[in-house]
């Protein structure tokens, strides 16, 4: 449920991550100044990040407190759920920006990302769910998710910078 939660609330903002700025002009003026288009991603995507993603993760942490599951479980879950997030938000700005000059195919970014997350949300679940009772496992899967974001994020930035560039 709490990913059901985490993936709509990101899929609902991901139309409007590089929206405003794209309509007030202040993209066009991001990409004429000396800043690294890189760095316009990342301070995008990790600002979507915290507002979207952190408190909702950290609103499940507290209610699995309420709730009464294990802390260290819960613990685990949290370090999980903020680090699959985080990919699944630079896939969201990533998608974001392709949809950047086409309003009318608004939904096509969100139609595109769900087969992309899937692998990761599937794999943070497994981890999630083997942390009782296989611990090496459960740090395999997650080391396997952090690979992921380490290797697709330079490809990410690429395509960014590509996408942006290419803005008429």
């Amino acid at each position: 449920i709490s990913w059901v939660i985490i993936v709509l609330s990101l899929t609902m903002s991901i139309n409007s991550i590089f929206a405003e700025d794209l309509k007030d002009g202040s993209l066009e003026q991001l990409l004429i100044s000396p800043i690294n288009i890189n760095l316009l991603f990342l301070a995008k995507f990790l600002s979507n990040w915290l507002i979207n993603s952190v408190p909702l993760i950290f609103l499940f942490y507290l209610l699995s407190y309420i709730f009464g599951i294990n802390p260290i479980i819960s613990f685990y879950a949290l370090l999980c759920f903020l680090l699959s997030s985080l990919i699944i938000t630079s896939f969201s700005c990533l998608f974001s920006a392709l949809i950047l000059g086409n309003r009318k195919n608004s939904l096509l970014a969100t139609i595109l990302i769900i087969p992309i997350i899937m692998p990761i949300i599937l794999l943070t679940l497994i981890s999630i769910d083997s942390f009782e009772t296989n611990i090496n496992m459960a740090f395999n899967l997650m080391s396997l998710v952090i690979g992921i974001f380490i290797i697709f994020l330079p490809i990410k930035l690429m395509f960014f910078k590509l996408l942006v560039k290419n803005l008429d």
